[in-house]
C-alpha cells in the first residue's frame, strides 16, 4: 500500500508546488501527513462518485492551510486526485466550481450589482 500511496502522491502533487515538494519532502515528510491520511481515505472507496464525495469531505473537514502548503502549493491536487480517480473507475472528470473553486464566477455577477 505504501508504494501505491508515494505513487499517488506524486501524480497528484499541484503543479506549482512539484519543485519545492521534493525539497520538503527529504527535509521533513511530516509536512505530507494529512496529504497521505486523504490519499488512504480515497483509496477505501469503490466508485468515483463516493471518491469525490470523501475528497470534499476531507477538504472540508482539513482545509488547505498555511504558508508551505497554500502559497507556495506545497500539496496534493483536488483536481490531480480527481483525474485519478476518473481514471481508476472509468469516468470522465469535468471539473465544476464544487471541485474546483478558481471556476467560481458568482464574483462577476456582485461586481455588475453594484455598477448599476
Amino acid at each position: 500500500m505504501e508504494e501505491f500511496e508515494q505513487r499517488v502522491f506524486w501524480i497528484s502533487i499541484h503543479p506549482k508546488g512539484r519543485r519545492l515538494a521534493k525539497a520538503v519532502w527529504t527535509a521533513d515528510r511530516a509536512v505530507f501527513d494529512d496529504d497521505f491520511a486523504l490519499i488512504r481515505a480515497l483509496a477505501r472507496t469503490s466508485s468515483y462518485e463516493e471518491f469525490k464525495a470523501e475528497l470534499l469531505a476531507m477538504r472540508r473537514e482539513h482545509p488547505i492551510r498555511g504558508f508551505i502548503r497554500d502559497t507556495l502549493h506545497v500539496r496534493t491536487s483536488g483536481r490531480a486526485l480527481l483525474t485519478v480517480a476518473s481514471k481508476l473507475f472509468g469516468e470522465y472528470f469535468r471539473p465544476t466550481e464544487e471541485t474546483d473553486p478558481s471556476m467560481d464566477t458568482s464574483f462577476l455577477t456582485e461586481r455588475s450589482k453594484g455598477q448599476e
